[in-house]
């Protein structure tokens, strides 16, 4: 795989449909260590899950209206996160209620920076779904 100049980014070796080995290559044509590529990632909250949940339980304000009529569940929201690690472009798909869909869309904008999806070496824009109960 190339970069935009030319250069060399990412060499990929099969074995039939298996990766066997991956060489990475800096902008200035120097292998590093196949251990430092990176072939598919896909964006995550920065420290994974643990911070994930922290976060939420940190941040969640459970609707009164929720709590009150008893209503609980999972809401799932689709959203980007660009090659810098912002979050945007928040749209629920499923929810047991408007008044927890409110909620997740401003955790959502409150979460901040993700770390940015990697494909081939390079940062990608990402489209996410993250399930939130």
């Amino acid at each position: 795989l190339k970069r935009e100049d030319g250069s060399k980014r990412m060499e990929i070796n099969y074995l039939k449909d298996s990766i066997t080995q991956t060489i990475c290559f800096d902008t200035d044509g120097v292998t590093r260590l196949s251990g430092d590529c990176v072939f598919e990632k896909p964006a995550a909250y920065p420290g994974g899950n643990e911070k994930w949940v922290i976060f939420l339980e940190k941040n969640l304000r459970y609707p009164e209206y929720a709590i009150d009529k008893n209503i609980e569940g999972r809401v799932f929201v689709k959203f980007l996160v660009d090659k810098e690690g912002n979050a945007s472009d928040f749209e629920i798909i499923s929810s047991p209620d408007k008044s927890l869909s409110i909620e997740v869309l401003r955790l959502m904008k409150k979460s901040g920076k993700w770390e940015p999806a990697i494909q081939y070496n390079q940062k990608v824009t990402y489209r996410h779904i993250q399930g939130i109960t």
